[in-house]
């Protein structure tokens, strides 16, 4: 019997700042079954990649680091929600009144969470 991959069949593009994370994070996910895009550690290559999503491109999930240079998160955030794409925020810090993320509709997942934590909260907004 042939037990399926958690993630399999599920397209996961990986933002943050950290390379050395941003792979050690893409190699669990494609561990598990997940087709991974990125790591991408610059917002331009990470945008340039976006931009080239078609309407036909459903099912990717983004995960967002929260902590991208002089606001680019927000705006990230804003243009994943203007193309109708699930992201989910890693972030620790505490945006509940921020005035760039308090309007948006947003999964969040501590920088801290482990690997099993992640695949969970990709299974749950999909």
């Amino acid at each position: 019997m042939t037990v399926a991959s958690p993630l399999q069949g599920y397209v996961v593009m990986i933002v943050e700042a950290d390379p050395t994370i941003g792979t050690m994070i893409a190699a669990a996910l494609w561990e598990v079954g997940a087709t991974v895009r990125g790591p991408y550690d610059a917002a331009e290559a990470a945008f340039t990649a976006l931009r080239s999503l078609k309407r036909t491109d459903t099912g990717l999930i983004v995960l967002l680091d929260g902590d991208l240079e002089e606001r680019i998160s927000e705006v990230m955030a804003r243009f994943l929600t203007n193309k109708g794409v699930k992201f989910i925020l890693r972030t620790d810090a505490h945006l509940g009144d921020d005035a760039y993320f308090g309007n948006l509709d947003i999964n969040f997942l501590s920088k801290t969470a482990k690997t099993p934590d992640i695949i969970s909260a990709i299974q749950h907004i999909s």
